[in-house]
């Protein structure tokens, strides 16, 4: 849906989502590891009722989490025009992917907190909660705040919508 929403900006703006897309997953690959990790072990605390531990593991990885999401909206914005350039020679492309990088790691930091507490839930037994938050988060927020931002302010809205849309789902 979101790509079809960049699609209305250009050949270029679908370039540097899919560009941007992948920087993406690639930087937040220590937070899905974290993630990775914490499943077994708040899994087996709160199977043996160690509930502080699992409150504790939480809080740590909350802040690992977001802590990361800070170190890399500062890489980012120091690096986005480089990081443009291993993709792409064209002008329009990479002014676009440097928009995305300067807009989109803003919410980093809380796009793991989210996926920290999504796979807390999946470690307690609770996937059907860990699904509604995922639900909200793209049908309340995420498409909603794209279109709007897409409406108000063209690419930048609309990068500048899936930024908070990712920051609400965080919160």
């Amino acid at each position: 849906i979101v790509t079809r929403i960049v699609a209305t900006h250009g050949e270029a703006a679908v370039a540097a989502w899919g560009v941007g897309s992948r920087v993406t997953a690639f930087v937040l690959i220590p937070v899905y590891a974290l993630c990775s990790g914490l499943v077994p072990f708040v899994g087996q605390n709160w199977g043996a009722a160690k509930y502080h531990r699992v409150r504790m593991a939480r809080r740590y990885a909350y802040r690992c989490a977001f802590l990361w999401g800070l170190v890399m909206l500062t890489a980012m914005g120091v690096a986005a025009e480089r990081v443009a350039l291993l993709f792409s020679g064209e002008e329009a492309v990479i002014d676009r992917v440097v928009l995305y990088l300067w807009i989109l790691p803003i919410a980093y930091g809380m796009v793991g907190v989210f996926s920290v507490a999504e796979e807390t839930m999946n470690a307690i037994g609770k996937p059907l909660a860990a699904a509604l938050q995922t639900l909200i988060h793209m049908f309340v927020f995420y498409v909603p705040f794209a279109l709007a931002g897409s409406a108000w302010l063209e690419l930048t809205g609309l990068f500048s919508g899936l930024a908070a849309a990712d920051i609400l789902g965080g919160l």
